[in-house]
């Protein structure tokens, strides 16, 4: 099994959406796309592969002084977002 990043074009919500997504190439020549951050399945109908791109992006911060996208608080507030959602 291979895997690849790729920029998407893709509809969401009935709206074009632009996602990094993974390309998974399965046995039989089948393949799979999946958005890596959500696990969602993706149906892209443009695409761009990430690796000559990923080469000449500026750094504009150091690494170790970036908050991660899923910090606590962050993970949080999502999580009683979805519970406040799901008993409205």
């Amino acid at each position: 099994m291979e895997e690849e990043l790729y920029l998407i074009k893709h509809r969401v919500r009935d709206e074009v959406a632009y996602d990094v997504a993974l390309r998974i190439h399965l046995s039989g020549g089948q393949e799979r796309w999946l958005i890596p951050t959500s696990g969602h399945r993706a149906y892209p109908f443009a695409y761009k592969a990430l690796v000559p791109i990923a080469g000449e992006m500026t750094e504009c911060a150091d690494w170790s002084a970036l908050p991660d996208h899923y910090s606590g608080r962050a993970v949080v507030a999502t999580l009683c977002a979805r519970v406040t959602a799901a008993f409205a």
